[in-house]
């Protein structure tokens, strides 16, 4: 079975969406401490911000990264 450029292309441009969990708008628009906050209820570790970054990052947006850890200190230690 022969696999044409083109279909490996594709798959590579599909696979990388897949990956790209957070939309163009979230990333626009996001209010960094909210989110971090929501990680933090979530029990999610403060580092998630880094997945936020390679998300955002496609879309040429990086995160407020101490609005991010504040919202989470401010759940995750209750």
């Amino acid at each position: 079975m022969i696999i044409t450029r083109a279909a490996i292309a594709g798959l590579l441009v599909f696979l990388n969406t897949a990956c790209t969990s957070t939309s163009a708008e979230a990333c626009f628009t996001a209010d960094w401490y909210s989110r971090g906050a929501e990680a933090g209820l979530e029990g999610l570790p403060a580092s998630e911000v880094l997945r936020e970054q390679g998300s955002c990052a496609h879309y040429g947006v990086v995160p407020d990264h101490r609005a991010y850890v504040a919202g989470w200190r401010s759940t995750a230690q209750r």
